[in-house]
């Protein structure tokens, strides 16, 4: 986005609230609409966003400081500047300089037992990037995928890895918003193996809360990860 730059920013707590509710809105008129692509009523997922007493959803500053190559030599496996992985609530919106550094992938994968390849996302100037994150996975039976992503370093020959700038808001389901299949969308294998790789399990009932702190738990105690590209 244009107000991403390298340039020092004195903004204030209240244009930062501003801009987090905001986000928040955006967030909420896509559960809308997807609720309604989906057949579902209109409030089915935003029902379970109201944040009366509390709100797991959080806006990030995310900066990745400039690094020194290796002898300025392009390597065959990429620096990873954040390793793969999935979101854990609902919706993220990610914010991207216009013209900045590349180094967001998606992990990609046909089917079963083929490799999976890591691509690299193109920034749209002053586009808004939505990634779908595990509760709506959960909620629509796989029917809607959540994105396994990284950022690595630029892989281009240079001297240095450029800094990166970024904004992130997560949109989290409520706390004790359940988070099992409303579409009634029965998993295909593929899709079963993914949401297991997660840790979820369609046949279980299990609360926002309770998936976040496993996945917390999963990523940040055990050391755990997502399943690797083949790349």
């Amino acid at each position: 986005m244009d107000f991403l730059s390298h340039k020092r920013h004195n903004w204030s707590l209240h244009f930062i609230y501003e801009f987090q509710e905001t986000c928040r809105a955006i967030c909420l008129e896509i559960l809308d609409l997807l609720a309604i692509s989906l057949g579902l009523s209109k409030d089915t997922f935003t029902s379970q966003h109201v944040a009366k007493e509390e709100d797991l959803s959080i806006l990030r500053m995310l900066y990745y400081a400039s690094q020194p190559s290796q002898s300025g030599k392009q390597s065959e496996s990429p620096s990873i500047r954040a390793g793969a992985h999935s979101d854990y609530g609902s919706l993220t919106l990610l914010f991207q300089e216009s013209d900045g550094p590349t180094g967001l992938q998606v992990l990609t994968s046909s089917e079963i037992g083929q490799p999976s390849n890591w691509k690299d996302v193109v920034v749209q100037p002053g586009a808004i990037l939505v990634n779908i994150g595990d509760a709506l996975e959960f909620w629509t039976g796989g029917k809607l995928k959540s994105t396994v992503h990284r950022v690595i370093q630029p892989t281009h020959p240079s001297h240095h890895h450029p800094t990166r700038f970024s904004i992130a808001y997560f949109c989290q389901p409520d706390p004790d918003a359940i988070l099992k299949d409303v579409v009634g969308n029965s998993p295909d294998p593929l899709t079963s193996s993914r949401l297991e790789s997660k840790g979820i399990c369609l046949s279980e009932t299990v609360t926002a809360r309770e998936h976040l702190t496993r996945r917390f738990n999963a990523t940040y105690l055990s050391g755990s990860t997502l399943p690797k590209s083949s790349s």
